[in-house]
């Protein structure tokens, strides 16, 4: 009998895949990018869009790029409007009415990030999922691509 060399009988064991975290198949990494999209926000939701060629991750991307303009352009007209009635309210109170106006403006600037927030989280939850979950006006705008 071969003696058996001490390197030859050490075998290494490799850690199964699920413990290192890989995908476990290409659907799942491709659900992966389409939440990316929408909680990175617009610069890497254009990229996945450019890269990706399947209509899933497509979408999803072009759904979160119309979506982070609509906030754009809405917090845009909202923050305008608002600060508009601030200094309006302040001239006609005489610098009274800036305190408590700016106190509104900056409790509704927090609850529109945290809804946006939660409206991202929301979305990249159903991407993840796998669905192709349509918001009520954009996604039939994205889903025309």
């Amino acid at each position: 009998m071969p003696a058996k060399s001490a390197s030859a009988s050490m075998k290494t064991k490799e850690a199964p895949k699920e413990l290192i975290g890989e995908p476990k198949n290409a659907q799942e990494q491709d659900t992966a990018f389409a939440a990316i999209s929408y909680v990175l926000g617009l610069w890497i939701a254009i990229i996945i869009y450019i890269v990706k060629k399947d209509k899933f991750n497509r979408f999803h991307a072009l759904q979160a790029i119309i979506f982070d303009i609509a906030i754009m352009i809405i917090d845009l007209v909202v923050f305008g409007v608002l600060i508009a009635l601030i200094f309006v309210l302040g001239i006609f109170t005489a610098g009274i009415g800036f305190i408590p106006g700016f106190l509104v403006f900056y409790i509704l600037v927090f609850a529109i990030g945290i809804l946006n927030f939660a409206i991202r989280l929301f979305l990249a939850y159903k991407a993840y999922k796998g669905e192709m979950f349509r918001m009520p006006v954009i996604g039939d705008l994205a889903d025309r691509e």
